[in-house]
């Protein structure tokens, strides 16, 4: 029994690393394999991660405690002797939210299932809500989306415009007027369920190096209420030392452009590439050939 997901393009996620510098690591590393793979016996698994046997002995009863992992039945024919049980990721039981807070449109989500296909899709009934009110929104969007899953949740992913931190915190997304805002500690807090919140240009390259024709070294572009870039070099997300790697709409294009951006300084690439400005353009009257060669 194997796994859709076994040709997918996967992030590099290390290799196994000592029980003190982390067991959550290691419990990762095995979730991550058997996505990558599929259905593995425990000596397929200590063989693929480098982890011992009896470490992944005790990782999987961990992960069947948890009901990440269940049991798929027996491998025959590959050597004498009992057959090996196969363990896999609960495909079945368990389901997984995304949401877009990137587009134009009100925000979006999905209830998902563990190989990111989507089963019922849901979007906000506002739209340019900023601050506090924009948190709100979220919540009532994933109350709706979780009032809808019928089996139990895995953990929810956020694409989130703006310069994001590896633990989910909102440096700067002024169109939200979110600055130093713990969005993934805000939803944890609210639903009780694990949450990760990524710059949504990174979701975005992600994504595609994941489930569409992504490589080991890739750019995206990405055109929404502003512009941003995902980087993906070695199989290995580029985030950058103060995760602002990509965000290029706040470059200025050139020195004669005098545009006001939301970010407070003037001439920043997302005054003329975005789509608010795009569409502003075209509302003033601006010609469409001039514009595209302006893009």
């Amino acid at each position: 029994m194997t796994s859709p997901r076994k040709d997918w393009n996967v992030l590099s996620h290390g290799s196994a690393i000592l029980p003190s510098h982390g067991r959550e690591h290691n419990l990762s590393l095995v979730l991550q394999t058997l996505a990558d793979q599929g259905a593995l016996s425990r000596a397929d698994l200590a063989r693929a991660t480098g982890l011992t046997r009896v470490t992944v002995s005790e990782l999987v009863a961990e992960l069947l405690h948890r009901s990440h992992v269940i049991e798929t039945g027996t491998q025959e024919g590959k050597r004498p002797g009992k057959p090996s049980t196969l363990v896999d990721l609960n495909r079945p039981g368990l389901r997984i939210i995304g949401v877009d807070l990137s587009g134009i449109i009100p925000f979006r989500a999905a209830i998902m299932d563990l190989d990111g296909v989507i089963l019922q899709s849901f979007s906000s009934q506002g739209r340019g809500a900023t601050g506090q009110d924009a948190a709100d929104q979220l919540l009532e969007l994933l109350d709706t989306a979780l009032a809808q899953c019928q089996v139990p949740v895995l953990g929810i992913g956020i694409g989130s415009p703006g310069v994001v931190t590896d633990k989910g915190i909102v440096l700067s997304a002024e169109k939200f007027g979110w600055r130093d805002y713990d969005l993934c500690s805000a939803v944890e807090q609210a639903t009780g369920i694990s949450t990760h919140v990524l710059n949504d240009a990174d979701c975005a390259i992600l994504a595609e190096h994941t489930f569409g024709q992504g490589s080991g070294h890739m750019i995206l572009l990405r055109l929404g209420r502003g512009v941003g870039c995902g980087v993906i070099t070695h199989n290995t997300l580029v985030r950058g030392a103060g995760f602002a790697a990509g965000e290029l709409g706040h470059v200025r294009l050139h020195a004669q452009d005098t545009a006001e951006c939301g970010c407070g300084n003037i001439g920043c690439l997302e005054t003329c590439i975005s789509l608010p400005a795009i569409w502003k353009a075209l509302s003033e009257g601006q010609p469409k050939d001039q514009l595209d060669q302006q893009v």
